[in-house]
């Protein structure tokens, strides 16, 4: 099976900024690295924030969404962080920043609080159906069929 720089960035995408930080890109092939590295930057992260910082890959999205005066809220709880990451890459991909937030067997979803109806409404108009989670959980899948590929 064939993976394109295209299976990369959806795999990308759909990851939380702090798992997108923790992929050890020296592992990954020249086409992944890429793609990683494209996603880093369009969500305005720091690849070199230290593994050791659990707080800081959450703080660079935070920092990187907006100004500081924006207040961040939440607008939807969900059960899993699939589910979360879809919501938050939709939001993304229509200029709305977004930031997950992990809370006690909850995963919230956060906006600034100026955009939070305007968010609510695009989520309400493009649900994210079980095909989308499990395409997504597949491209994860594949992600790490090629790292183990590699490291073989």
């Amino acid at each position: 099976m064939d993976v394109t720089s295209e299976d990369f960035r959806r795999c990308y995408e759909s990851l939380s900024d702090e798992a997108l930080l923790e992929i050890d890109t020296d592992e990954l092939t020249a086409v992944a690295q890429t793609c990683h590295a494209e996603e880093v930057a369009r969500r305005g992260l720091d690849a070199g924030t230290p593994e050791g910082d659990e707080m800081a890959g959450e703080a660079v999205s935070k920092a990187g969404a907006g100004t500081p005066e924006e207040e961040f809220v939440s607008i939807v709880e969900y059960d899993y962080h699939e589910e979360a990451d879809a919501a938050r890459g939709l939001l993304e991909s229509a200029g709305i920043p977004a930031s997950i937030q992990n809370e006690a067997g909850a995963v919230h979803l956060m906006v600034p609080a100026e955009l939070a109806e305007q968010a609510l409404g695009l989520l309400a108009a493009t649900p994210i159906s079980e095909e989308e989670l499990a395409a997504q959980a597949e491209a994860a899948g594949l992600e790490e069929d090629v790292a183990e590929d590699d490291e073989a």
